[in-house]
């Protein structure tokens, strides 16, 4: 059976050892270009180039960070390599193929998978998936959630992605999420009071701004692998950019998650990879630290020892049962997060869903654990 390539990057820009070998390439022609000029070309070359450079950032830069068409030969999910990764059904799970037109008139394709039993009184997972590529090779992670979650799952492709229409900005992004949440909490299926909401690397920064937004009709936050903000993205993926004023003055998308999380008021779990070699594992750490000073009822802090798609999977080692270990685990602290936060929830608790832990507004309980190999 054909398998799916392997999405190398699902976080903002190309992956780091790409970007760096762009810039040696391009300080080589600069190199070149100037071996036989005086000093004054030189100069005014070097700062030809660098206007140059600079323009294709500030005009560009949604081509830089938004990666739909990683693959173009996959670019819907009809078009993936084996039926697993085409639609729900591929994996033998229930579905309904979902269009939402958002308010400024994109039409947005999504899944709503059902849960495998009850879906009326099961939980529901809105799962903002991670960059690059269609949403159709995330189908392997939402079965998990479905199944070992026994939770309805609705999965949304962004603007410009699979087969939604549109081009991504920050600003329609955040309208995408809107429409997401909006179409969520009018399902019949749906009870604020087991509504949570998931998103990993790029998508995790769409539901931290979901949850800020629509904090009091939902149940917990779940982000894995995530960033506090793009500026603080940027030494990472564009080291020769990190400079203040690039940053301050140049980089026009925010996606600033560190001002969201603290005013999240329901339990968060972060799911952090201490080899993540895309984001930084001290983002995830920035984000929770946020968590913990702000208004969130309760945080858990888990790490993994994985890379940054594969911590659902069991990790880096190539050891199958080390890595059977840690995937049960991850499983394992999230099905207990879940269960926790439910019950948490349950009527005498919580007497109303409109109150969404306002009688839990104290000093953040959180909880540390650490899976390694």
């Amino acid at each position: 059976m054909p398998t799916a390539p392997s999405v190398p990057v699902q976080a903002p820009g190309q992956q780091p050892r790409s970007n760096q070998k762009l810039q040696l390439i391009l300080l080589l022609v600069f190199g070149i270009i100037i071996s036989d000029m005086t000093w004054k070309k030189v100069l005014g070359t070097g700062v030809c180039m660098i206007g140059a450079g600079l323009a294709m950032l500030y005009f560009y830069q949604e081509n830089l960070l938004y990666l739909p068409n990683v693959y173009p030969e996959y670019k819907k999910p009809k078009d993936n390599p084996s039926a697993e990764y085409r639609d729900p059904k591929g994996s033998g799970m229930d579905f309904e193929n979902v269009y939402i037109r958002t308010r400024d008139k994109v039409k947005l394709h999504a899944w709503w998978v059902h849960a495998p039993k009850d879906p009326m009184k099961a939980p529901t997972f809105v799962f903002f998936h991670a960059n690059a590529a269609n949403m159709g090779f995330r189908l392997p992670n939402v079965e998990k959630i479905n199944k070992i979650l026994k939770a309805n799952v609705f999965m949304v492709s962004y603007r410009g992605y699979g087969e939604s229409q549109g081009a991504p900005t920050e600003e329609g992004l955040k309208i995408d999420a809107d429409t997401t949440m909006e179409y969520v909490l009018k399902r019949k299926e749906v009870d604020s009071s087991r509504l949570f909401v998931f998103g990993r690397s790029l998508g995790g920064a769409f539901a931290s701004y979901a949850a800020r937004k629509y904090t009091e009709r939902i149940t917990a936050l779940v982000l894995e692998n995530t960033f506090t903000s793009i500026k603080d993205m940027v030494g990472t993926v564009f080291p020769l950019l990190n400079w203040g004023f690039i940053k301050e003055y140049l980089v026009r998308m925010h996606w600033r998650s560190i001002d969201q999380v603290p005013q999240v008021t329901v339990p968060i779990l972060f799911i952090s990879s201490d080899y993540d070699e895309i984001v930084p594992k001290e983002h995830m750490a920035e984000l929770h630290k946020a968590a913990v000073d702000g208004k969130a009822a309760y945080t858990k802090f888990h790490t993994v020892a994985a890379t940054h798609s594969d911590a659902w999977m069991g990790g880096i080692t190539n050891e199958p049962e080390v890595q059977e270990r840690l995937k049960a685990a991850y499983w394992k602290t999230f099905k207990e997060f879940t269960d926790k936060v439910l019950k948490m929830n349950q009527p005498e608790e919580k007497p109303t869903k409109s109150s969404s832990y306002s009688d839990l507004h104290q000093p953040a309980n959180s909880d540390e654990e650490k899976q390694e190999l």
